[in-house]
């Protein structure tokens, strides 16, 4: 028999630090999150969607309807049954803590899919974990926040399959299809996109060998699609039917996009296309300018933020937006080789990719350039032109994977490859420092404020809910808001006249 070779001192305490290594950041992401949960308090969506989901105790008895966004718009009940599935955890500040680890663990996992050495990886993932906006969004249970994680979720899949090859992972972006528009309406969007990558990676990714060898994951496709279709759809257009749900859309869309009449709304495939010339602009602005109001929420107000949080925020905002004009000009750069290659037949010596997986970026940057596009297609937003920036904060990982992973992948001559990797790997880390400082700002406002919040942390998931339901889920309020939305636009018609 073989004799295994024992390992080397050294490698044991390399081993062991990294190990260690790996235990704190995880400790530090924990308490983190934990911190984080002081925020949620002001928003009482989380407490509802978790209590609609526990009050009815199991799947038959789940509510038909989720939270009447906007008080105009009925959601469908995804959010209430995530919040049935985790209802165990008891407490308010484990449920967001949970949820938020759960979204660093995408993260993690993402980025492994993207980056094959250690120095891009971290480089990647730590402005992920640090980042203002998305340490936030990833502890609110809210339904366009919770989108952030189905999107990291539905990707990493996709990266997986490429990878892998293994068709199982097709079988969850199916059902995240599914399920995306039942956790936010709004979701139509991530659900078309969904499918097109399916099928994009189906007809042109791996081969697809036999027929047999789809039988397993065709099968669990059905299984999750038919979960959630009886879960979520059936109870939802058993309340409302889908040419009121079409027709409530269509009214509330200038609330939903935030414009006052139609000369404002403009054509859907010109805003489609637009939104795909525009992508330089929109890839360094489409975040920043909703920073402070979303974190430091208007019953804050006493508390203001310190003189210094503004002057980080400045800092952050100066460090990501170089490191986007340096992801562009190495675009730009890449670009002009390849055309003195074809006109003067001159191309020098190219860099391969040193440690980042160049078709993963690839899908990264066409996931969010699609979802750009298709959200306006639908008669959305226009994420690009900075309509609802606070919902396009779900994409902010993927700019950052995009922006912070560009300097190992697109090919450049070998010293302008170091000079960039080395820029963007310093600028990662004035990122990371930044966010953290800022960070600690934002949380030792909350914690000022934690005795006048609305609901203590300790705040049970478990209890008597009826006024809940009744506030939040009958029809009789909804048609009520219906009514009062229908004067209000009359009022307005009489008025201009």
């Amino acid at each position: 028999m073989p004799v295994k070779s024992a390992k080397h001192p050294s490698e044991k305490i390399l081993a062991v630090s990294q190990a260690s290594g790996w235990l704190v950041l995880v400790f530090l992401l924990l308490v983190d999150r934990i911190l984080w949960t002081l925020r949620t308090p002001e928003n009482t969506e989380p407490i509802n969607n978790v209590v609609m989901g526990t009050s009815g105790g199991n799947l038959s008895n789940l509510v038909h309807w989720g939270l009447v966004s906007s008080s105009t718009l009925p959601n469908p009940n995804g959010m209430p049954l995530v919040g049935l599935a985790l209802g165990w955890t008891t407490y308010m500040f484990v449920f967001h803590a949970l949820i938020g680890c759960l979204q660093c663990l995408l993260v993690y996992l993402v980025c492994r899919e993207v980056a094959e050495r250690k120095l891009p990886f971290f480089a990647i993932l730590l402005p992920i974990l640090t980042a203002v906006p998305s340490r936030g969004v990833s502890v609110e249970f809210v339904n366009s926040y919770f989108l952030t994680s189905l999107n990291l979720f539905v990707v990493w899949c996709l990266l997986f399959y490429l990878r892998t090859s293994i068709k199982w992972a097709l079988s969850f972006v199916v059902a995240a299809a599914v399920f995306a528009p039942g956790l936010y309406i709004g979701g139509v969007a991530n659900a078309v996109t969904y499918s097109l990558f399916t099928l994009f990676v189906f007809l042109w990714g791996p081969s697809r060998g036999s027929w047999k060898n789809w039988v397993g994951p065709g099968l669990l496709s059905i299984l999750l699609v038919g979960f959630f279709i009886w879960n979520i759809w059936v109870p939802y257009f058993q309340e409302i039917s889908i040419w009121e749900a079409i027709e409530v859309g269509r009214r509330n869309r200038y609330q939903t996009i935030g414009v006052s009449d139609n000369s404002e709304l403009g054509n859907p495939l010109a805003n489609a296309l637009k939104s795909i010339v525009t992508f330089p602009r929109w890839i360094i602005y489409q975040w920043l300018p909703d920073y402070f109001p979303l974190f430091v929420p208007p019953h804050f107000a006493p508390y203001q933020p310190a003189t210094w949080l503004p002057s980080v925020d400045g800092y952050i905002r100066i460090v990501y937006r170089t490191q986007a004009v340096l992801f562009l000009a190495s675009l730009g750069i890449c670009a002009g080789f390849a055309y003195l290659a074809k006109v003067k037949g001159f191309l020098p010596k190219l860099a391969a990719s040193q440690g980042v997986r160049q078709k993963s970026l690839l899908v990264v940057w066409a996931f969010l350039i699609t979802i750009y596009a298709v959200c306006p297609l639908l008669g959305g937003p226009k994420w690009g032109s900075m309509q609802r920036s606070d919902g396009a904060i779900q994409f902010l990982p993927f700019f950052l994977i995009l922006l912070f992973g560009s300097a190992w992948a697109v090919p450049l001559p070998g010293k302008l490859s170091s000079y960039f990797q080395k820029i963007t790997a310093a600028l990662s880390a004035a990122y990371v420092i930044l966010n953290v400082i800022a960070g600690a700002g934002l949380i030792d406002l909350y914690w000022k404020k934690r005795e006048e919040v609305p609901y203590s942390k300790t705040f049970r998931l478990r209890f008597d809910s009826e006024g809940s339901n009744n506030t939040y889920n009958t029809r009789a309020i909804y048609d009520a808001h219906q009514k009062l939305q229908r004067e209000e636009m009359e009022k307005k018609k009489a008025e201009g006249k």
